[in-house]
């Protein structure tokens, strides 16, 4: 067994702590650049306040935060959908703190859940699919999306939020380059490159020790992944002595990626106070749980819908080319399409997302 991803084999029996046990399909929610941002308190038998991981934050990457609780979203949902697979209702007070601002006040909760058993409760299928889903940095296969697979995952998506998908051809492509662009952008700030590699694991041991990031595995093990092996020079030490390299190179591994979509999402939401973060992040894990149970791969770009000042006209320039109305907030871009499996990225422990109140 793979002990750095050792969490996506659970299958703990239903009489087990249910904190630790929901927990621990929480913990396979995606996060940006994989860093796992959550950290929760057990206040109670059956309740747990969920909290932002202030030692994992992106500040080039995600400046504002959005991101982040995007992901607490993602991992708020899989709470949910596994505590009623086991027979609980989870009743999710969100901002329990107060109403935040745009400063996000760190030291107080994002939510506070507290669970009740209930023989009633709806048992949703899309929770087997936890342990399956994801991120896949595959090149897809040149296999085209059907209506009906549209609207199935449409369907089951947009439960907090609506989510748009296309296919076609001029779409895909317009989108494509714009996510190039915003790849070329995002690369030529030493800051957020910086950041990026500071996440990327190089091999088996760095992921075994850190637990979190990503690497050469969830880019498959074809021609890509070679290509990055070559490229980014296999150790840390030397693409740290030549980062101007290696983000050239993410250009042209991004291309690929974006021109071999079937098809691409959006979620976007009336707002953009982190109410809105959060449901929009619950939305984008069912559509990955969805996708999955679909047999289709899904893979984020964020770089487009960045905060910093470097983003703002290209990100302003793709809101119009899709029709996102003034106040409206583009939350996540995805592609969509078919691929092999990768294997799945590092998680740490369930104890270390769990914080002994003092």
């Amino acid at each position: 067994m793979n002990h750095a991803t050792h969490g996506w084999e659970r299958h703990d029996p239903a009489d087990s702590d249910i904190r630790k046990n929901a927990l621990s399909y929480a913990i396979l929610a995606p996060s940006p650049h994989n860093t796992q941002p959550w950290i929760v308190e057990f206040d109670g038998p059956l309740r747990i306040s969920l909290f932002i991981d202030q030692e994992r934050l992106l500040p080039a990457c995600d400046p504002e935060l959005r991101r982040v609780c995007v992901s607490h979203g993602s991992f708020i949902e899989n709470f949910t959908l596994a505590a009623g697979y086991f027979g609980y209702r989870a009743d999710i007070d969100l901002f329990p703190g107060g109403w935040p601002g745009n400063a996000l006040d760190l030291e107080k909760p994002v939510a506070r859940i507290d669970l009740e058993k209930d023989v009633a409760v709806e048992k949703d299928t899309l929770f087997e699919q936890i342990q399956k889903r994801e991120t896949n940095r595959r090149v897809f296969r040149k296999n085209s999306i059907t209506d009906h697979q549209v609207s199935v995952l449409s369907e089951a998506s947009d439960v907090f939020t609506p989510i748009s998908i296309v296919a076609d051809n001029d779409v895909r492509e317009t989108l494509a380059n714009y996510i190039v662009k915003a790849m070329e952008i995002e690369v030529s700030n030493q800051d957020r490159i910086t950041e990026t590699l500071a996440r990327f694991r190089f091999n088996d041991q760095e992921a075994a020790l850190f637990r979190d990031g990503f690497g050469f595995a969830q880019f498959g093990s074809g021609g890509i992944s070679r290509r990055l092996a070559e490229h980014f020079a296999i150790s840390r030490e030397k693409a740290e002595q030549d980062i101007s390299s290696l983000g050239r190179e993410a250009v042209k591994l991004t291309r690929k990626q974006a021109f071999s979509a079937a098809a691409y999402a959006w979620i976007s939401t009336k707002g953009n106070n982190r109410m809105d973060q959060i449901k929009a992040g619950r939305c984008y894990e069912r559509a990955c749980l969805k996708a999955t149970e679909m047999g289709l791969a899904i893979q984020p770009f964020s770089q487009v819908l960045s905060e910093h000042q470097d983003m703002i006209d290209l990100r302003e320039q793709l809101r119009e080319y899709i029709g996102i109305s003034g106040g409206h907030t583009l939350q996540m871009l995805f592609r969509i399409g078919y691929a092999d499996p990768v294997p799945h990225t590092p998680r740490r422990p369930v104890d270390d997302f769990v914080r002994k109140r003092a």
